[in-house]
């Protein structure tokens, strides 16, 4: 995906096929061990789907992040979501910037792993900002056994309800300690 992005500037996306793309001999595409969902073709799709619905995404997302609150900060997941609308916002980048054509876990992911570091590198949000919806929102792709591990140990529960710091922080842990995770988990 980083050589498409260094050879096809966002302009050059209007009109490309995702076959023409994927079928490029230099790319040396690497899919063993993909789940289908996960194939460099279906994502290829997306964003082809996406410059074409929305060539200014990168415009739109700015203009979208200008939007947001400044988040107090607040130990609550449940409270902070409530206080900033949170899934208002998240939906909003979704249909609107992202046209609806990632799903609301992908998007979840793709919020917290490059939207929200993106937005505080250019200066769109706050870092501390930034950090609070990166913390209270969402997380997407996530083993099972990591939201099982949070939920059995207390730690996730009603009034902190699963979270993408929750998440990351668990994820640590299962590092730290020379853990594996497996998606299937």
């Amino acid at each position: 995906m980083s050589r498409i992005a260094l050879r096809y500037p966002l302009a050059a996306f209007v009109g490309l096929s995702s076959d023409v793309l994927f079928a490029d001999p230099d790319l040396n595409w690497r899919l063993d061990g993909l789940r289908p969902a996960n194939h460099p073709r279906l994502r290829l799709e997306q964003y082809v789907h996406l410059v074409s619905c929305r060539p200014d995404w990168p415009l739109a997302l700015k203009e979208a992040f200008s939007k947001w609150p400044i988040p107090e900060r607040m130990n609550s997941n449940r409270a902070f979501r409530k206080a900033m609308s949170l899934n208002s916002l998240w939906e909003n980048l979704r249909e609107g910037v992202l046209c609806g054509r990632i799903g609301p876990i992908r998007c979840n992911t793709l919020i917290a792993d490059a939207f929200l570091p993106l937005a505080g590198a250019m200066g769109w949000l706050e870092p501390e900002a930034c950090f609070e919806y990166w913390w209270h929102g969402p997380s997407g792709d996530c083993p099972g056994v990591v939201r099982r591990l949070l939920r059995q140990s207390g730690v996730s529960h009603q009034q902190q309800p699963y979270c993408n710091g929750l998440y990351q922080g668990a994820l640590s842990l299962f590092m730290s300690r020379g853990g594996v995770l497996s998606s299937r988990d």
